[in-house]
C-alpha cells in the first residue's frame, strides 16, 4: 500500500510541477491578443430596444420628430405602459393636430425650433401635473428624444462656426465583435426588451480626443455614421466624455446613390452652407454627393502608432476661419507635410 501511495505522489508531482527542458523555453511574451483584450476596461451598458421607443425618423426634421414622440406616447397609453387623464388625452390630440398643420407649411428653422421647444415645455408640464403619467424609463426617453431633435435644429441654425462632420468606424475608432489586441474598452450591450446581449471591442484611434477637444471651440462637431444607433449611441458617450460632439447622425440619415446603390452621406440635411462644411471619412464612395467637402483619411484598424488625427486637427485649426473651406481642402496634402508624414487623401 505504501508503494502505491508513493507512486501516486510522484505522478502528481510530475504532472503538476513539470518544468520543461531549457531547450523548450523561449523569451517570447506569453500575453496573447485575447489576454490583452481581457485586461481592457469592460463596460456593461443597458440598451433600450423597446419597439415603441425606437424612432428612426429622418434627422433634423424637428416638427415631424416631435409628432412621432407624441405618437409613441399614445401607443404606450393604448398598451397600458403609460396613462393619462381626459385633459392629457385632449392635449396630445390637439398638439398632434397643430404639428400636422405646421408640417403642411414650409416653416423656417427658427420657427421649427421654437415650436418644438414649446411642445417640450408643455409636455413636461403635463407630466409634472400627472395629466400624463409616465414610468421613469419613458420620462428619460422623452427627455433624450427632445434633446436630440433640438440639437439637430441648432445645427441647422446659422452659426459663426464651420461644421465638422466626422465618420466613426475606421476613422475615429475600430470596432469588432471578436476579441482583439489593443482594445481600449469592451462594451457588453444588454438589450432591455429583447433580453439579448452582445459584446463589442473598441480601439480608439490615437488623437481622437485631442481632435475633439482642439476643434470643439472652432467647429460645430457632428458625427455621421452608417452604423445602427442602438449599437453605437452609448459607445459615443464613452468616446466623447466631455460632450464635444453636438449632434449624431446614424444609418437612417444616409441615402442611396441613385446609380450605384451604395450608401452616401448627404451633407445637405444639415441645413448649413456647404462652403462651411467638411466631412472627414475613410471611404470615398460615401462622399459622392459632396466630394469637394471631403477630407479622406486612411483606414484605421487598431494600429496604436497611427498619428493621422493629430495632423488633421492641426490642418483644420488653420482652416477654421477661411471663407470657403472647399477651395482650401485641395491644398491639404501640402499642409499635411508640415504637420506629419502620415498619408492623407482627398476625394476625387
Amino acid at each position: 500500500m505504501d508503494d502505491f501511495l508513493q507512486q501516486m505522489w510522484h505522478t502528481v508531482l510530475a504532472v503538476c510541477c513539470y518544468v520543461p527542458p531549457a531547450a523548450l523555453i523561449d523569451d517570447a511574451p506569453r500575453t496573447s491578443a485575447l489576454r490583452r483584450t481581457v485586461l481592457c476596461p469592460r463596460l456593461v451598458i443597458t440598451i433600450d430596444d423597446h419597439p415603441l421607443r425606437m424612432i428612426t425618423i429622418k434627422p433634423t426634421m424637428g416638427i415631424q420628430h416631435a409628432r412621432q414622440v407624441l405618437d409613441s406616447l399614445l401607443a404606450a397609453i393604448h398598451t397600458d405602459e403609460a396613462a393619462c387623464t381626459a385633459a392629457g388625452s385632449r392635449w396630445i390630440t390637439a398638439m398632434r393636430t397643430k404639428l400636422s398643420t405646421l408640417l403642411e407649411h414650409d416653416v423656417s428653422t427658427s420657427s421649427d425650433r421654437a415650436a418644438c421647444e414649446r411642445v417640450y415645455v408643455a409636455l413636461r408640464r403635463r407630466i409634472k401635473s400627472k395629466d400624463i403619467a409616465l414610468p421613469s424609463v419613458w420620462r428619460a426617453w422623452v427627455d433624450k428624444e427632445f434633446s436630440c431633435l433640438l440639437a439637430g435644429l441648432r445645427i441647422k441654425s446659422p452659426s459663426s462656426k464651420k461644421c465638422l462632420v466626422l465618420d466613426l468606424d475606421r476613422t475615429l475608432w475600430y470596432r469588432s465583435f471578436e476579441p482583439m489586441g489593443g482594445a481600449d474598452f469592451a462594451a457588453v450591450l444588454r438589450m432591455s426588451h429583447s433580453k439579448t446581449q452582445t459584446t463589442i471591442y473598441v480601439s480608439l484611434r490615437p488623437g481622437v480626443r485631442h481632435l475633439l477637444q482642439t476643434l470643439s471651440s472652432l467647429y460645430d462637431i457632428v458625427v455621421f455614421t452608417a452604423s445602427e444607433k442602438k449599437f453605437t449611441d452609448n459607445l459615443i458617450d464613452e468616446l466623447d466624455t466631455k460632450g464635444n460632439i453636438q449632434y449624431r447622425l446614424y444609418r437612417e440619415a444616409c441615402s442611396l446613390h441613385e446609380e450605384k446603390g451604395h450608401l452616401v452621406k448627404d451633407l445637405a440635411i444639415l441645413g448649413r452652407d456647404l462652403k462651411d462644411v467638411v466631412l472627414v471619412d475613410d471611404t470615398a464612395e460615401v462622399t459622392a454627393k459632396h466630394p469637394a467637402n471631403a477630407l479622406l483619411c486612411s483606414e484605421y484598424r487598431g494600429d496604436k502608432t497611427d498619428t493621422e488625427l493629430f495632423a488633421i486637427a492641426t490642418v483644420l485649426e488653420r482652416l477654421a476661419h477661411v471663407d470657403d473651406i472647399r477651395s482650401h481642402l485641395k491644398h491639404v496634402p501640402y499642409l499635411m507635410r508640415s504637420a506629419t508624414s502620415a498619408p492623407l487623401h482627398l476625394a476625387a
